[in-house]
């Protein structure tokens, strides 16, 4: 068989290109870039060109291939940085719920001591007022014994009148014995 013979221009195509896995589709497309309309003619080729362009072919394929696999690359290195940005949002907002509870904690705990607090102040202002009113109660009583206490002079006048017995014991009054009691 003869490099120009068609059949042997497709054996060689079906070989590097087909069984390679290459489309066809791409081939004949770029078969038509480099010689237009008349590229899909294989009877328009030498075979020595046929090979030029299938060398081209895969050659434009790998940089492409490896742009891609470069691209997946840069793709999975993209997405595993978005999945650590994502992993540290989340801690973010684990430790922004963490310091939340922890400042509602506190907070509670701030109003718990705050009542007590108040608590503490109600009882010793309450003791106080009691307090007050204990000493209020005792000065008045202070007052009342300080009223009901004869003076020197009735104190004088009643030893005289109990000396001179110009009454019996029973006719004094309730409040002149008392007095009377207060006086010895």
């Amino acid at each position: 068989m003869n490099e120009d013979d068609i059949e042997y221009k497709q054996n060689f195509l079906r070989t590097q290109i087909i069984d390679e896995g290459y489309e066809p589709e791409e081939f004949s497309k770029f078969l038509s870039d480099e010689k237009g309309d008349i590229g899909l003619d294989l009877n328009n080729w030498k075979f020595e060109d046929l090979k030029n362009s299938v060398i081209k072919f895969k050659s434009i394929k790998s940089k492409n291939e490896n742009n891609n696999i470069e691209n997946i690359e840069n793709n999975n290195d993209n997405i595993e940085k978005e999945n650590n940005n994502n992993d540290n949002i989340e801690k973010e907002n684990n430790n922004i719920d963490n310091l939340k509870n922890e400042n509602n904690n506190e907070l509670e705990n701030n109003n718990k001591k705050s009542d007590k607090i108040s608590n503490e102040e109600n009882s010793l202002q309450n003791e106080n007022i009691e307090n007050n009113n204990n000493m209020i109660q005792n000065n008045k009583n202070e007052i009342d014994a300080f009223e009901i206490m004869p003076s020197l002079n009735e104190i004088k006048t009643i030893k005289e009148y109990i000396n001179c017995k110009k009454q019996e014991k029973n006719e004094f009054t309730e409040i002149d014995n008392f007095k009377i009691k207060i006086s010895k």
